[in-house]
């Protein structure tokens, strides 16, 4: 146990120096390291797709699930043991126990399929890079990314037809978490460009995803589907809305070729456009392959370590290409973002939590807390420290719209999944070590609301871990509310009626206390440096060695 402990601190210790941006020349670039497949089988929830450190879009690829039934398993919306591919969507989750995204999704074909077989042989992944082989068709698929713009280059069998199908109403199982498209619309807007919008209930609720396509040729011809109706044209510009929207858009014979670049946004098309326009337009898909590369190696080369065998320099740095994945951006290039409360807000028009730090700011969703609040977090803190600024005033301002921070937030909206309000010590930790400027202009008590689930997060601590006890099956908690030692007698009973049992499995009571402790820590915090302008908090819960003790400041 000793050697565990001594083993660990020193790697930590390690961890700090090699992140203070110690290396040496000649090294490997870290990407080569990275293997994108690591987790796409099994229950690992991985994908290979495309995208930047912390970006908006993965674009990549969406497999059949269909025939397998094993819908858990495709929670990313794409696993290593299936055969076929359906297409190359947006957005994915990575590592997730829940299914969803897997937004606008894009299928090149020649002879008008839905779905393709793939050669895993000629299936290639890198970081910012996707590539695989449309067996079916004979198709060649390449992806890359910026931060809110998919780029796809489809590569044709010499003389066959050229034409790419979108599916709008593609998602995870329809019916889990009461998922449905509620509205959609696909917009012919000119003879090169395709735009439009769907809004689904899934695992978030009304989820806004707002595209718009370029082709790098003409649209010659289009088959479109709409709830049941068929629209067969090649007009330059044609409507369609609905819930259940699909399309087939047929290019020439010029070249082998055809490039696509999706701009996505929350907010609306002409910011989906704006993204892409300012983000991909003007660069070729070499160069825009070229800079992913580059903003990946800069983002691991945070950490340089070395290892004695290739394996395990792989398991390493893709465990951290894993980890700088999500939260993600949500903002546009215009500072524009979806708000929790379904409003547009801004990082820019005077929002106060946003004020310029000398560097780029960005507002960011998917906080899966449950899962990072405890580590990944504080990688964050210092590998990327602006990034985690950010991220707190993200979570700052989701509290100040929707009631309470964030506890599983998905595309800006709270999914009201997992258990407590773990965002409070990501947000204490980032004030107390003054890693963040963080501007609190109330005494916090609506900001810092602690409970198990968010039905009790305005609930006293003393409400909310009876709560969790009964939760887990457990009548009695080692510290806090009350004791039972075996062959013993109850004390501290309160209430009394959740003591007899003792209470063997504390993991969810810790986590709770563990926020309660780092609300404490803020106290004292703001007490010393008056950041609450000296109003008092309200009363709170401190829980420590079996007692519970009320306290004020």
């Amino acid at each position: 146990k000793q050697h565990i402990i001594v083993d660990i601190f020193g790697f930590l210790i390690g961890l700090a120096v090699l992140a203070a941006g110690c290396k040496s020349g000649g090294e490997a670039s870290l990407t080569s390291f990275v293997d994108p497949f690591i987790g796409t089988g099994g229950f690992g929830h991985t994908h290979p797709s495309a995208q930047l450190p912390f970006s908006m879009v993965q674009v990549g690829p969406n497999t059949d699930d269909s025939k397998s039934g094993k819908q858990w398993e495709h929670c990313s919306g794409y696993h290593y043991d299936e055969k076929t591919i359906i297409g190359f969507s947006h957005t994915h989750l990575s590592g997730t126990g829940a299914a969803d995204l897997v937004d606008i999704l894009l299928l090149p074909t020649s002879n008008g399929g839905r779905q393709s077989g793939i050669d895993h042989q000629a299936e290639q992944a890198s970081p910012g890079y996707y590539r695989v082989r449309l067996t079916d068709d004979d198709i060649r698929a390449e992806l890359t990314a910026t931060t809110r713009t998919g780029i796809h280059r489809y590569t044709y069998a010499q003389g066959k037809p050229k034409a790419v199908y979108l599916d709008l109403d593609h998602s995870a199982v329809k019916g889990d978490w009461g998922r449905r498209i509620e509205r959609a619309q696909l917009r012919i807007v000119d003879a090169c460009t395709v735009e439009g919008f769907r809004i689904i209930t899934g695992w978030a609720p009304l989820r806004k995803v707002c595209f718009s396509i370029r082709f790098s040729q003409p649209i010659t011809g289009y088959n479109l589907w709409g709830d049941g109706h068929q629209y067969e044209g090649n007009q330059t510009t044609f409507t369609l809305n609905g819930t259940d929207l699909k399309g087939t858009f047929t290019f020439g014979t010029d070249g082998r070729q055809v490039e696509a670049r999706v701009g996505i946004s929350a907010v609306s098309v002409g910011n989906a456009r704006q993204n892409r326009e300012q983000e991909a337009d003007g660069k070729s898909f070499d160069q825009l392959h070229a800079e992913a590369e580059t903003r990946w190696e800069d983002a691991l080369g945070g950490i340089r370590a070395q290892f004695g065998t290739p394996e395990e320099h792989a398991v390493f740095y893709t465990a951290l290409y894993h980890a700088l994945q999500q939260p993600s951006v949500f903002c546009d290039v215009n500072g524009q973002y979806a708000r929790a409360d379904y409003e547009t807000g801004s990082i820019r028009e005077g929002n106060r939590l946003f004020r310029n730090q000398g560097w780029e700011r960005e507002f960011y969703t998917m906080f899966s807390i449950w899962d990072t609040y405890r580590a990944a977090h504080a990688l964050y803190d210092l590998l990327q420290p602006r990034r985690a600024s950010d991220m707190v005033c993200s979570m700052i301002d989701h509290a100040e719209h929707y009631g309470y921070l964030p506890i599983w937030e998905l595309w800006g909206e709270a999914n009201y999944c997992m258990i407590g309000n773990h965002a409070v010590s990501i947000v204490v930790e980032a004030i107390v070590k003054d890693e963040a400027e963080i501007y609190l202009d109330t005494t916090g008590a609506p900001l810092f609301k602690r409970g198990y689930r968010p039905g009790h997060v305005a609930a006293p601590l003393r409400e909310t871990l009876a709560a969790a006890i009964r939760d887990t099956g457990a009548d009695c908690l080692i510290y806090g509310i009350c004791w039972d030692k075996p062959g013993g007698k109850e004390h501290l009973v309160s209430p009394p009626e959740l003591c007899g049992r003792v209470y063997t499995d504390r993991r969810e009571v810790l986590n709770i206390v563990l926020n309660d402790d780092s609300y404490n820590s803020l106290c004292r915090k703001c007490v010393k440096t008056s950041c609450f302008d000296g109003r008092d908090f309200s009363p709170f819960f401190h829980i420590s060695s079996g007692e519970d003790r009320l306290q004020s400041t």
